[in-house]
């Protein structure tokens, strides 16, 4: 199992950081996000892991500590595991075999109704001051940073004030994690495909703060 993918523990009240005797005086306040898989088994493969979220703030006076803080995203696939104590089958790490995909798929939909869970473990996307986490073939959940660094879930399979189809059975609705935003209007642009109903491929673009067109 490679060490880089050794799940981390979840610190989610945020921790000083003293030794900042290189930050220049000018820089900028604000907070340093990093996202991505943690906390899963072996078996199920590393890119099934929940999304974990690590923040590092830059408060505004220059000789104030640094914060660092983790958190899991509050997905609705967390939320089904904790109410039901059991645990959804891994599915993309099953996802290059055929016949051990459709069983997870088959398993998660007997066990919580839906085929694969919304980790958001993939990417964060901002418009006008909204965050998303996001995964590939699932909503996104909506998140923000605290001024104190904590980590807060605002809503989780947020379907983006209905721009996202929530028809397909297997994901709850397929939302792209890898978006890009326009540099000359701020317009975000999502390719986003379906595994089981029409339409397969859309194109979705959102004014500044995730306002549909």
């Amino acid at each position: 199992f490679n060490a880089l993918f050794v799940s981390v523990s979840e610190r989610k009240e945020p921790v000083a950081i003293h030794d900042i005797s290189n930050r220049p005086k000018d820089f900028p306040a604000g907070a340093l996000l990093r996202l991505g898989p943690n906390g899963a088994s072996k078996i199920d493969g590393f890119l099934d892991g929940d999304g974990l979220l690590h923040c590092v703030t830059f408060p505004p006076n220059p000789d104030a500590p640094l914060t660092y803080s983790s958190a899991y995203i509050e997905t609705v696939g967390r939320k089904l595991e904790e109410k039901k104590g059991a645990k959804f089958a891994g599915s993309l790490g099953a996802a290059p075999y055929g016949l051990p995909l459709l069983g997870s798929v088959v398993q998660n939909l007997m066990n919580f109704q839906i085929g694969t869970k919304d980790t958001c473990n993939t990417a964060l996307a901002e418009s006008g001051g909204r965050l998303l986490s996001l995964m590939e073939q699932a909503p996104p959940s909506e998140i923000e940073i605290l001024k104190d660094g904590r980590i807060r879930t605002i809503a989780s399979k947020t379907n983006l004030d209905e721009a996202i189809p929530a028809s397909d059975p297997v994901t709850g609705g397929a939302f792209s994690a890898h978006g890009r935003t326009c540099p000359k209007t701020g317009e975000r642009i999502h390719v986003s495909y379906g595994s089981s109903s029409k339409p397969y491929a859309r194109v979705d673009i959102f004014d500044q703060g995730w306002k549909f067109y």
